[in-house]
């Protein structure tokens, strides 16, 4: 029972520190990607709080730039939407179930 546990733990570290972080990209948009899209899942970054108390919420309504970029989204959040910019959320899973 204590390997299992302890198994289970490491998976978990692991996780928060390896492939949670990979999901919030931060480099320069140079090469096309896929724009974030109505009722994608995704985390919302919080810098406030650890990564694994970070919220899951559905994107709601996108708002893209000028240049046709995905700017801003609103998220649902319990009973309520707020807007939070893409460079503070990660997306988890595509709503054609595509994961990222």
């Amino acid at each position: 029972m204590e390997t299992s546990t302890i198994t289970c733990k490491s998976h978990w570290k692991r996780w928060l520190r390896e492939y949670l972080p990979s999901l919030q990209k931060r480099g320069k948009w140079n090469q096309p990607q896929r724009n974030v899209q109505v009722n994608d899942l995704v985390l919302i970054a919080d810098d406030n709080v650890p990564r694994n108390t970070w919220p899951m919420e559905r994107i709601v309504d996108v708002f893209p730039g000028t240049d046709g970029l995905v700017r801003t989204v609103d998220v649902t959040a319990k009973n309520s939407v707020f807007r939070r910019p893409v460079a503070k959320i990660c997306l988890l899973e595509a709503a054609d179930n595509q994961m990222l």
